[in-house]
């Protein structure tokens, strides 16, 4: 089929118009790994596809025959507006992703087709049924796509200016933390693709890039065999002469596994993201924090990130603040283990109950939700605003203990003191050089001007609107 032949499909990633949450620059945005395995699934020879990101350009409405849409929660309002652009020109529009998949009666209400589930399982039927004339309004993926038979993303149609390039070598979490959307949308059963697979796509990616993301829920997964597989994709990396720096998230069970270690950190691994959460029992048992209870809070965690550390591997600990049953003591002990704790970064974000989690739905049950006008209030689930009251204490209570803790969290004084110990304890510059820059962006979001400006006065503008439904 010729150029003109083909018919034109646009996959827009839309960004949020308001606050992004942790995602100021280009050092921590990745490309939009879920349009890529679109493209990948759509056939060259009948579609030509772009991929239009708004990290770096504005969608406007241009020529397509097609176009869809992926968003997360936090930008929803976008994804609609963009949606609306093009609609009324008669453009049909495709939306799925997380946010759809999980409020997909909502979604309908602005786009042409909603697609539910993972989009591999249903894309083949409805480009088909595009051609046919016959698109349907809902397609819903039936059980979870098998990551053995699928073609790696189309890394070519990615904007040029990423720093990282984005591989998923598994899908799917054992785990059922009632904060995440993870199962929700993946399944909680542990899928993964074959390591030359894998090996292959880093390597048609190496080219242009040196520094990738795995971006797996749990990298080395939970049982034996699955840890197996990524220590065979760790020693395949070095067996291939690949020379990459990398990142992932794993569990904090990770440091019983030296031999996992050595070989991440020789494959290139400069830095492991692992979610703790919070340093007690009863915040753990809050949010199903299942294999850190088991582990046993405090004294485990300190000794993992040594472990870790000793490997040459930096760690950067994810926290939430303003948990169900959170005091203001709670938040103020949690900040105090934050800092004293060996994490060379630190993610800290506020609990936020996305739509399709347990979490979501408790407190649905409990009248807790703070924000009802819809889809305008998404841009509050973004993991740094109040979008929910807390019980225990008046959201202006919570609010200001969490800008105090996010102040010692992110103070400059300790930021500069990780960069020196992490290097010190990992012996790795470049380990330490990334840590550094997790910490400094993380400050940025969340204190420094001129983003701090807006955000302030939206942050506390939420705040009102919470008292009003805790009064």
């Amino acid at each position: 089929m010729s150029q003109q032949e083909k018919k034109t499909l646009l996959l827009i990633n839309p960004v949020s118009t308001v606050r992004k949450g942790f995602s100021q620059d280009l050092t921590s945005k990745y490309p939009p790994l879920a349009l890529g395995m679109v493209a990948a699934a759509t056939p060259a020879d009948e579609w030509k596809i772009y991929i239009i990101d708004e990290n770096f350009n504005k969608a406007r409405v241009r020529h397509a025959d097609l176009v869809g849409i992926t968003a997360y929660t936090e930008n929803a309002d976008r994804a609609y507006e963009v949606a609306a652009m093009y609609r009324e020109h008669g453009i049909p529009v495709v939306m799925g992703g997380i946010h759809a998949s999980m409020c997909s009666g909502e979604a309908r209400k602005y786009v042409d087709t909603v697609v539910v589930g993972e989009a591999e399982l249903t894309w083949p039927q409805l480009l088909e049924d595009f051609k046919q004339g016959r698109m349907q309004p809902i397609y819903r993926a039936i059980g979870y796509a098998d990551l053995a038979k699928l073609p790696p993303a189309r890394h070519d149609l990615f904007h040029p200016s990423y720093w990282h390039r984005i591989i998923q070598t598994s899908r799917g979490c054992p785990y059922d933390c009632d904060f995440c959307t993870v199962t929700a949308f993946n399944g909680r059963i542990y899928r993964a693709r074959p390591v030359e697979n894998i090996l292959d796509e880093i390597e048609q990616c190496q080219g242009k890039y040196s520094s990738f993301i795995f971006a797996d829920d749990n990298l080395i997964g939970n049982t034996p065999a699955q840890r197996q597989r990524a220590l065979d994709l760790f020693k395949g990396i070095v067996a291939r002469g690949i020379k990459i720096d990398w990142f992932s998230q794993v569990t904090v069970d990770v440091a019983e596994y030296p031999d996992l270690l050595h070989w991440a950190r020789k494959s290139g691994c400069r830095i492991l993201l692992v979610g703790i959460e919070a340093e007690t029992m009863e915040g753990l048992d809050s949010m199903n924090k299942i294999v850190n209870k088991r582990k046993g809070g405090i004294s485990y965690y300190k000794k993992a990130f040594k472990t870790i550390n000793k490997h040459g591997i930096s760690v950067l600990g994810t926290f939430i603040l303003g948990l169900e049953g959170d005091t203001e003591q709670d938040i103020r002990n949690r900040a105090k283990f934050i800092v004293k704790s060996r994490v060379d970064a630190v993610q800290c974000s506020i609990l936020t109950p996305f739509p399709g989690t347990k979490l979501h739905k408790r407190l649905e049950q409990n009248g807790q939700i703070a924000c009802d006008n819809f889809p305008d209030d998404w841009h509050h689930f973004r993991f740094m605003d109040l979008a929910y009251f807390n019980k225990q204490m008046k959201p202006s209570v919570m609010a200001d203990e969490i800008e105090k803790a996010w102040r010692k969290i992110y103070s400059r004084p300790l930021i500069v003191y990780k960069l020196f110990r992490t290097w010190l304890a990992t012996g790795s510059f470049v380990a330490s050089w990334w840590a550094f820059e997790a910490n400094i962006r993380y400050r940025r979001d969340v204190l420094e001007k001129p983003v701090r400006r807006d955000f302030s006065r939206e942050f506390h503008g939420n705040v009102d609107k919470v008292q009003e439904r805790h009064s």
